[in-house]
């Protein structure tokens, strides 16, 4: 652009010389005895030097225009992720990890933005109009980054509040898990009931259910623990499900044994 911006800058200079040491058209100038009529001349000259200048500005606001256009449209992926929601304490955590990251992308979006100023200055500044579609769009992407930290802080409200209600959310359903826990502790110590070879069948279909319940329980009980972190809680420990993890190993270690066995025995 500093180039073209140059050779416009020269043109307009010669023109500039052509409207000083012309003279006007209807005053021929005079070599010895004759008189030479420049009619057309000098307007033929200043024409074609515009029309050289105007066709380098049109190329300098179409360059302009283009800029601004990919400058702005380059937030579109950061406002996409800025209008989205959260279903989960992950998801919360993931989301302000985003939003951590949100000064280091707009370090970057700023750079075409900056781009496209610097050339909205040379043309300006050489008395260039631009189209009133070209400064409308120049004002909209340079709100572009005030828009996106604005709408940061909306987010991170939002976040606090989703925070809240999935913490009492997760609050209410550790207080279920504590109680099938307890459930799931009656009946690993009513499972001593089976001792004849002929519930085995009911037994070992008894001893899979509950190791099922007792692997979901597991399952539950890490998920609570990550989640706890991420709200800043000390990890429950969860101790009697380890202990039930023990006292039924045996018992289900035999059942199934004599489950399979008779399974066997039977086809």
């Amino acid at each position: 652009p500093e180039k073209i911006r140059d050779r416009v800058q020269a043109l307009q200079r010669r023109r500039g010389q052509i409207e000083e040491e012309l003279p006007e058209e209807d005053q021929p100038i005079s070599i010895g005895f004759f008189n030479i009529s420049i009619t057309g001349v000098k307007a033929s000259l200043c024409g074609r030097l515009d029309t050289a200048a105007q066709l380098l500005l049109k190329y300098l606001s179409d360059k302009l225009a283009a800029e601004i256009a990919a400058a702005s449209e380059a937030y579109g992926p950061m406002f996409h992720r800025l209008k989205q929601e959260v279903a989960s304490l992950e998801e919360v955590a993931e989301f302000r990890s985003f939003l951590r990251s949100v000064p280091g992308e707009l370090a970057k979006l700023r750079v075409p933005v900056e781009q496209a100023l610097r050339l909205t200055t040379l043309l300006e500044g050489l008395r260039h109009e631009l189209p009133m579609e070209t400064q409308d769009a120049r004002w909209s992407m340079f709100k572009k980054e005030w828009q996106a930290r604005a709408r940061v802080a909306r987010v991170e409200e939002y976040l606090v509040g989703k925070q809240k209600e999935f913490a009492a959310e997760q609050d209410a359903e550790q207080r279920l898990f504590e109680s099938h826990l307890r459930d799931l502790q009656f009946q690993i110590q009513e499972f001593a009931h089976f001792t004849e070879l002929a519930d085995v069948e009911a037994a070992a279909k008894e001893a899979k259910e509950l190791n099922r319940q007792l692997c979901h329980c597991q399952e539950k009980a890490r998920l609570f623990n990550s989640r706890e972190l991420l709200l800043s809680r000390e990890p429950t420990a969860y101790s009697e499900l380890a202990n039930m993890l023990s006292e039924f190993e045996p018992y289900s270690n035999l059942w199934l044994t004599a489950g399979a066995w008779h399974s066997k025995k039977d086809s």
